[in-house]
């Protein structure tokens, strides 16, 4: 399962692969997690913590697509 696909239909919507193709550029050495560096080629580095919700200092595919949810689409931003 892609874990940009949030709402689990077996595909990925326009906001879905934007979401994607956001971590996927920010993703500079391609391990598929994000350093704080990393994401804040995209997003507040402020933010990160808010991100990584297992404070492992990364920010995992699984944590960005939660993230970007909650941010589209319960806060509306």
């Amino acid at each position: 399962m892609n874990a940009f696909d949030f709402n689990r239909d077996g595909r990925l919507d326009a906001l879905e692969q934007a979401d994607q193709r956001e971590f996927n550029y920010a993703d500079t050495n391609h391990d598929g997690a994000l350093t704080r560096a990393e994401f804040g080629r995209i997003k507040n580095p402020a933010k990160f913590d808010m991100y990584d919700t297992d404070h492992d200092g990364f920010v995992t595919s699984t944590e960005y697509a939660r993230g970007e949810y909650l941010t589209e689409h319960i806060y509306g931003f």
